[in-house]
């Protein structure tokens, strides 16, 4: 479509630079062995895991605590980061991919978080599964931030990452901590045992979908991945939710017609900006959502080519099987291709699923997203809220019946 075009031909002017740098990668010559993000480092706690279904519940005014625990420092074993984390200095871990999340249950009638400054992220700060409110760490350094009148007693905080930003810059995230009041303290979690993974390009990074319209520019904050498809489906599922999107990217061509550091490059990275830093998938998903193949054929590229395509696609699902073997797999394509450009590109992903189905396997599926509605679009032609709730209406039940959730 001739306005979709438009759009992203205008986004491309602003891609981010962890996500759309097109400089080489380095083999790996980042740190040793670094601890996973979502990794339970206390005694009898599971991997991978978020609160999702204690947040729903209501606080436990009876819980109390054994001991007294006011500054909280972010190598303490109940603290759980949810994602990629740089955890090099377990004191100040990094993180930049959007959707990243810090999850804590506590008792108590208030928590304050404390992050490095930074004036290009937004975060939402979720008090016992409710959004309560957004804020930008940019107005001191450390930031800090405390959200209090709370009925004293167990809650749960979350803070999540709902924008991208441009790593590399100012868009690595620090975080510093927490702080309870008096007589406070961090409990042991109520976890998840389903980990869910998102890759995709600027559909996924639920790019501009808190805008009025189509008409508005892109900004930090009109981006809100807590909204996005991939977050509402997670929670609905009760799933740990994990997301690896870069606005702009493909699997071998960018929206600009760039070639180098696509989806497949970057989802091997710890931090997007760091080419040196990879992922060692130590604690599988239950399920990966790749939802790709938008860039590659969008802003009249044409075809980016059968062989090269399907092969590239292909290697890129065998990686996640060969780190994840058990994963079950959802290649989806659509929501902003027009019939012309989806009648490219679709085929290309259903030959690959069709081949490993006729090979016998069980666990890879194919869902298309109808073309989302003019009235329904965000800035600069991207979904908004309620189509990424449309599109979490169609994932959710598929997932439901492939898995037995």
């Amino acid at each position: 479509m001739r306005g979709r075009s438009h759009f992203i031909g205008l986004f491309a002017v602003v891609l981010f630079i962890g996500c759309s740098d097109d400089g080489g990668v380095t083999p790996d010559a980042g740190p040793g062995p670094l601890p996973e993000a979502g990794l339970d480092t206390g005694p009898g706690l599971e991997a991978g895991t978020d609160a999702a279904p204690a947040d729903s519940a209501a606080p436990d005014a009876a819980v109390s605590c054994t001991k007294n625990e006011t500054d909280i420092s972010p190598d303490h074993p109940l603290v759980h980061y949810i994602g990629r984390f740089d955890l090099t200095d377990p004191k100040e871990p990094l993180f930049e991919w959007s959707g990243s999340s810090i999850h804590v249950r506590f008792y108590g009638e208030a928590i304050t978080v404390r992050l490095k400054k930074d004036p290009l992220n937004y975060f939402n700060l979720v008090i016992d599964g409710t959004d309560i409110t957004v804020v930008k760490a940019d107005t001191a350094d450390p930031f800090e931030h405390t959200i209090s009148g709370l009925t004293k007693g167990e809650h749960t905080f979350t803070l999540v990452k709902r924008n991208e930003g441009p790593p590399g810059v100012e868009g690595t995230i620090h975080f510093l901590g927490l702080r309870l009041p008096q007589g406070g303290c961090l409990l042991p979690p109520k976890k998840n045992s389903r980990r869910m993974l998102f890759i995709g390009d600027s559909i996924t990074a639920a790019y501009g979908n808190e805008g009025p319209n189509k008409d508005c520019p892109w900004s930090e904050d009109t981006q809100n991945v807590y909204l996005s498809y991939s977050a509402i489906t997670a929670r609905s599922l009760g799933a740990d939710h994990i997301c690896l999107a870069c606005s702009g990217k493909g699997v071998v061509r960018s929206y600009s017609g760039s070639t180098t550091e696509q989806m497949p490059v970057m989802i091997q990275r710890r931090l997007p900006s760091d080419t040196g830093n990879t992922w060692s998938w130590s604690v599988p998903a239950d399920v990966a959502v790749v939802f790709l193949g938008t860039n590659d054929v969008n802003n009249n590229k044409g075809d980016p080519g059968a062989t090269l395509f399907k092969s590239t696609y292909e290697a890129m699902l065998l990686e996640l099987r060969k780190h994840m073997p058990n994963v079950t797999i959802f290649c989806v394509i659509g929501a902003l291709l027009g019939s012309s450009e989806l009648a490219i590109v679709k085929p290309y992903i259903t030959s690959v699923v069709d081949k490993w189905k006729a090979a016998g396997d069980t666990k890879i599926h194919f869902l298309e997203m109808p073309e989302v509605a003019e009235s329904d679009l965000g800035c600069d032609w991207h979904p908004n809220v309620k189509a990424h709730q449309n599109m979490a209406s169609l994932l959710i039940p598929a997932v439901k019946t492939a898995m037995g959730w």
